[in-house]
C-alpha cells in the first residue's frame, strides 16, 4: 500500500510508513486487484504540501519586545550574549535544527562584535617555539652525553677486548710517487720502494689523533721484527730497488720473545688503550698490485744517452772572461727522445724532464770538471751526478754512458809577458805554433842594425 502523505510503497500489513513515519490508513485502496476482477488503472497524486515553517520575527524591530543582550561576561563578552541571542532568533528546526536558507543575523548594536575574525597565524606559535627549544636542548645534551660516553669509555674498552692485528697498517711507498696527483709513471724493472706505517688509516680506526697514531706504531713497530722475502731472498731491511710489477714481497711480523721487550709492549699498548694481537702473522704485499691502488701506471723503461747526444751536437759553449781566461758551459736546448722531452736552461746544469703528456716527471742534474780558467787544449769532463741515473730510472728513463769530454780551442788573451808564458803553461800542452812567434822579432832587428850605419854615415861626414 502507498503512503497518503509521501506516497512511498509500504507492505499491506504496516501500520507506519517506512519513509516518513505516518500512520497506514486501514481503508487505503490496493492496486493488485485479485484475478476475478476487472483491472482498475488508478492514478495516485500524492498531496502537496508546502514548508510551513518560518522563522519567528525579529524581537529587537518589535519595540514591545526590545531583545537586551545579557550582561557580558568579562572573559567572554562577545560569545555568551552571542548564543543567547541566536537561539532566542533561531529557535532549532523539528527536522534539522536549523534552517541553512536563514544566515546568522547580528542585531544592530553587535554588529560589528559579531563579524568573523582571521585566525592569527601565530596564535599559540610562542608555547610551541619553547617547547621545541627545550626537546632540542635536552637532544643534545643526551647526544652529548653519548658521544663522551663512547668515545671514552665504550671504543676504548672495545680495542682492549678485541685485538688488533699491527700488520693490517704496513704498506708499501714508492720513490718518485706523489700521493693524490693523477697519471703518475714508473718503469718496469726499475721500480723503487719501502715499507712504513700507515698512521692515517689507523688514526681513523681507532679514533685516535694522527699524531698519537705515529708515535704509537713508531714504539711499538720497533719493538716487531719484520723479515722481508723476494724471490726467495731473505732480509731485513725495508728498502728495495729493480722491482717489477709481477714481484710479490713476503713480510713476516715476529713479536718480542723476551720479558723485557714483551713488558715494553704491555706498557705502550695500556698507555695508549690498544691492544695487539701478538700471533706471528705474515702479509704479501705485490707490485702490481699496489700501483694500481695508487693510480700509478707502469711503462716499459727507455734508453737515453744525453750525454753523447750534447757533445754530438756541439752544445759546448766557450767565452772568453774579464781575466783573459776561458770558461766552457753547455748551451741551452730542447729535445725529444723516445717520447720524452729533455730541457736545459741557459746558465744552467739541471735538466728537466717531461713525458708525452707534457706532465713534469722529474729533473736531475749534470757535472762539469775544469769549466773555468781554462786555456787553448784543456779538457773539460761531462758527467751525470751521483743522483741522477737512480733518480730516472723510478720515472722510466734509464740514462746511458758515464761521461763525455772536451777539449778547449779558443787560446787565452793574456797580458803578461810572454817570457812568463812557459812557466805557467806545461810544455807538453805548449802549442807548437808559439816557438816562431817568439824568433820572428830578432831576425829583422839585426839585419836593419847592419845595414843602417852604411846608407847614412856618408852623409854625415
Amino acid at each position: 500500500m502507498f503512503c497518503e502523505k509521501c506516497g512511498h510503497s509500504n507492505k499491506n500489513s504496516a501500520r507506519f510508513c517506512e519513509k516518513c513515519g505516518a500512520p497506514m490508513s486501514s481503508d487505503v485502496t490496493q492496486l493488485a486487484s485479485s484475478p476475478d476482477e476487472t483491472p482498475v488503472t488508478r492514478v495516485w497524486t500524492p498531496d502537496v504540501q508546502t514548508n510551513t515553517w518560518q522563522p519567528p520575527e525579529r524581537s529587537w524591530e518589535s519595540p514591545e519586545q526590545q531583545w537586551q543582550p545579557p550582561e557580558a561576561d568579562p572573559l567572554h563578552p562577545v560569545n555568551d550574549g552571542y548564543e543567547q541571542y541566536y537561539h532566542q532568533a533561531y529557535p532549532p528546526h523539528p527536522d534539522n535544527g536549523y534552517d541553512p536558507a536563514y544566515p546568522p543575523e547580528y542585531p544592530p548594536e553587535y554588529e560589528e562584535q559579531y563579524q568573523p575574525q582571521p585566525e592569527d597565524p601565530q596564535k599559540g606559535t610562542g608555547k610551541k617555539t619553547k617547547r621545541i627549544i627545550l626537546f632540542s636542548a635536552i637532544g643534545a645534551g643526551v647526544l652529548a652525553v653519548v658521544l663522551v660516553v663512547l668515545f671514552a669509555v665504550i671504543l676504548p674498552a672495545f680495542n682492549r677486548s678485541n685485538p688488533t692485528d699491527i700488520s693490517r697498517y704496513y704498506t708499501l711507498k714508492f720513490a718518485g710517487v706523489d700521493e693524490g696527483v693523477p697519471e703518475q709513471s714508473l718503469s718496469d724493472g726499475k721500480i723503487s720502494g719501502w715499507f712504513a706505517w700507515d698512521y692515517q688509516q689507523f688514526a681513523l680506526d681507532s679514533q685516535m689523533p694522527k699524531s698519537k697514531a705515529k708515535e704509537l706504531l713508531d714504539d711499538v713497530g720497533s719493538l716487531v721484527e719484520k723479515q722481508y722475502i723476494l724471490n726467495g731472498e731473505v732480509t731485513f731491511f725495508s728498502s728495495f730497488d729493480n722491482l717489477k710489477t709481477a714481484d710479490t714481497i713476503k713480510v713476516s711480523f715476529i713479536w718480542p720473545s723476551g720479558i723485557i721487550e714483551k713488558n715494553l709492549v704491555e706498557k705502550c699498548e695500556k698507555n695508549y688503550g690498544v691492544r695487539f694481537s701478538h700471533d706471528y702473522s705474515v702479509r704479501e704485499y705485490n707490485v702490481g698490485d699496489m700501483l694500481r691502488q695508487k693510480n700509478v701506471t707502469v711503462k716499459q723503461p727507455v734508453e737515453v744517452d744525453l750525454l753523447r747526444y750534447i757533445a754530438d751536437n756541439g752544445l759546448f759553449a766557450e767565452e772568453v772572461k774579464s781575466d783573459g781566461k776561458v770558461s766552457v758551459s753547455v748551451a741551452p736546448f730542447e729535445t725529444k727522445v723516445n717520447g720524452y722531452t729533455f730541457v736545459l736552461s741557459k746558465g744552467s746544469l739541471s735538466v728537466l724532464v717531461v713525458d708525452d703528456k707534457d706532465f713534469k716527471i722529474g729533473r736531475f742534474d749534470l757535472e762539469m770538471s775544469n769549466s773555468v780558467n781554462l786555456r787553448s787544449g784543456y779538457v773539460v769532463t761531462l758527467k751525470y751526478d751521483s743522483y741522477a741515473k737512480r733518480s730516472m730510472i723510478d720515472k722510466g728513463v734509464v740514462l746511458q754512458g758515464d761521461s763525455v769530454t772536451y777539449t778547449v780551442k779558443t787560446p787565452a788573451v793574456t797580458t803578461v809577458p810572454t817570457t812568463v808564458a812557459p812557466t805557467t803553461v806545461p810544455p807538453t800542452t805548449e802549442p807548437p805554433t808559439t816557438v816562431p812567434v817568439t824568433e820572428a822579432p830578432t831576425e829583422p832587428a839585426t839585419e836593419a842594425q847592419t845595414e843602417a850605419p852604411e846608407t847614412t854615415l856618408p852623409p854625415q861626414s
